[in-house]
């Protein structure tokens, strides 16, 4: 009984990570397919290091951003389990937080990255 305790208790340990990853990738979702409709035709798409915008492109590449999002979610989220079944001791352990702190820090800035070229559709598109 001790055994499936522990077990259970090891399962859930950074379910809290894992979840905080899949609300900061649905969150770039949630805003730009509502925004679609209400978008210019065209949108900036890319920007230099001053904040000038250098290229635009349709109004359905806002969601471009989302979809490497997702993809790069699962690619993390499958390398975060896979750490977790390679754990055999206390450095693994901290290689799985490590692994998904990493994770949470690149698709938050990720997921920054395609609100904020929604906004810069609705301010600078034509």
């Amino acid at each position: 009984m001790s055994i499936q305790m522990t077990q259970n208790k090891k399962n859930g340990m950074y379910r809290g990570y894992y979840v905080l990853m899949g609300i900061i990738v649905i969150l770039p979702w949630i805003v730009a397919i509502p925004s679609i409709p209400f978008l210019p035709d065209h949108v900036p798409i890319h920007t230099d290091f001053n904040g000038n915008i250098t290229d635009y492109a349709g109004k359905y590449s806002i969601l471009t951003i989302s979809a490497i999002g997702l993809v790069l979610w699962l690619f993390l989220f499958g390398i975060c389990r896979l750490v977790r079944l390679l754990e055999e001791d206390e450095k693994v352990k901290t290689g799985e937080k490590a692994t998904l702190i990493c994770s949470i820090i690149g698709l938050t800035v990720l997921s920054a990255v395609d609100i904020w070229y929604v906004y810069l559709g609705f301010k600078y598109g034509y």
